[in-house]
Parts: structure tokens; sequence; C-alpha cells
């Protein structure tokens, strides 16, 4: 059940609460080293997310607690700069400060399973159909790096000819895409940004133009993966035991514009221009990996 649910309301309630009792030292680091976070987490109203994510929870059953402040703090995770979701999750142990921006008390922080547990209703792939998961173990040489690269400029080759022209065509034609498995986080961000965005008047109702590209997004995990078994205590080195890879997910690809290979994912988003702000606001996310080729194709007018 999803009935725990801090409004925005009781969120600005708690965060004045919270400053007021802050000492001095406690109140400049507020300021001057999270300002700008506190005054964009002020601003995001996710409480028309509630109704959505309602659906994906058991009417019955034990009530899930934190949740908008889990999301609330995988944005402040980002903002901050932190790569690990488990370090993150350590460190709101120890930081009043921090734990107060997403809304909680040091002795109500949701555990790290809860994130994994929102993330698992977030994303839509079926569990039949998954190949990969964080608890599965591969072989060591499961994403070896390519040899050979690409010349100056240049992309790898496409595997099949034509797909992008044949993915435009089936745009204009339909209006939802197969394997979206991203679909219910469009849904979280339309809800929580992209709506008020077409309300303040970020983004344009009529005539609106748009941009397209992908993007290399790099993993932090080790494409070589981690050990699991005993043979480096029992003097068996470069053992061929399957390992434990943290992002099992993530690929080798070619990043063109660096000219070098990558290991992760590729980011694709639609992007509408606001000449005012000098700002591309994204309208559209699709997350994919590393091997897929950034393709661009040019939009017939008024599209």
């Amino acid at each position: 059940m999803l009935i725990h649910w801090q409004s925005h309301q009781e969120y600005l309630n708690f965060l004045h609460e919270t400053k007021v009792h802050l000492d001095s030292s406690q109140r400049t680091r507020l300021q001057l080293g999270f300002g700008s976070v506190r005054e964009k987490l002020r601003l995001l109203d996710l409480d028309p997310v509630m109704g959505y994510l309602s659906a994906f929870y058991s009417p019955v059953g034990r009530p899930a607690k934190n949740q908008v402040q889990i999301i609330r703090s995988l944005i402040l995770m980002a903002l901050q700069g932190f790569t690990s979701l488990t370090a993150w999750v350590v460190g709101l142990r120890t930081d009043s400060l921090l734990a107060a921006l997403i809304g909680c008390t040091l002795d109500s922080l949701p555990p790290l399973g809860s994130y994994f547990d929102l993330m698992d209703r977030l994303w839509t792939q079926p569990k039949a159909s998954q190949r990969t998961g964080r608890k599965d173990l591969f072989p060591k040489d499961k994403n070896g790096k390519p040899s050979n690269k690409p010349g100056k400029g240049k992309k790898l080759p496409n595997k099949h000819s034509g797909i992008t022209d044949k993915m435009a065509a089936y745009a204009l034609d339909h209006t939802e895409f197969p394997f979206h498995y991203e679909e219910r986080l469009q849904q979280v961000f339309r809800l929580a940004a992209l709506l008020p965005s077409l309300k303040d008047g970020l983004i344009p109702q009529d005539g609106v133009t748009l941009s397209g590209d992908g993007t290399c997004v790099h993993s932090h995990a080790s494409p070589y993966g981690h050990r699991v078994c005993s043979c480096a205590e029992k003097g068996i080195p470069g053992c061929s035991c399957k390992r434990h890879f943290s992002d099992p997910d993530a690929h080798w690809g070619w990043d063109s514009d660096e000219e070098v290979f990558y290991f992760g994912h590729t980011l694709y988003m639609l992007c509408s221009h606001n000449a005012d702000a000098r700002v591309d606001l994204p309208l559209q996310i699709r997350f994919l990996d590393a091997r897929r080729q950034r393709q661009r194709h040019r939009l017939p007018p008024g599209i």
C-alpha cells in the first residue's frame, strides 16, 4: 500500500521547522553549501506523482514508507555528484542536514533495500525477459573491450542498415514504442517536471522546436567485475570463475567526440530550446546500452 506520502506542503513545513532549530554553523552550511539545491527541492512538487504510483502498489499488506523521500534523495544524490547509491545511503546516516533536505530525520531514513524496491517498480521489463540481474554472475570476459577503433571522427559501423529511417517512420505512425521499459520513469518526469514547465511557460505550448540526439553515459562500475570466489586466497591467479558485475547491463561503446571507447550506456533525449533562459529542456528520454549507435534523423516540418 502507498498511504504514507509526505505532501509538498508538509515537506516545506518540515524544512522550515528544521531550519529554526539549526545552530549558526549549520545555517551557514545550509546557505553556502546547499542554497541552490535547497531551492530546487523546494520548487519540486511531487504530489501529482503519488496518484500515478499508487497503481503499482498492492491495496493490502504492509504500507510502503518514505517513497517521496526516496525520490528526493535520488535527485539530491545526483545533484551532489554521488555515483554509488550505497555510499550515498551511508552518508545520509551521518549528516542530519542532508537527511533534512530529503524530508527525513536521521532516525526515519529509508534503508537501501527500499531504494531498489522503488526502482524495480519503475522499470517495466518483465522478469522473465531480463537477461541480467544485480545478483547474477557472469564470465569475467562478459563485456570484452573492442580491439578495433574506428577512424578519426567516425562512428562504429551500423549493424542494421536503414534502422534510423525505420524508427523515424514508426514514431510518426505510432503513439507508443515497444520495449519502453523506462515508461513509468517518463511519466513521473512528465508529472513532476514537464507539465509544470509548460504551465510556467518554460516550454512553449504552440510552435515548439524539438531537437534530438544521444550522449554517452559512463558507468562507474568495473567492466571486469568483482571476484566472489576464493581462488586468490588459494594461490590460483587469473581463474575463470564467474564474477559479479555491479552494472550488468553496461557495455562498451565508442565515443566519437572523444575518440575513445567507454563503458556504460547511451542516453537519448528530445529537447525544447528556451531562447530566453538559453537552455535545452528535456521532453522525452530513452536509456539504452552503449552499443546503440547515436544516429540523427531530421524530422519533417511541423513535427
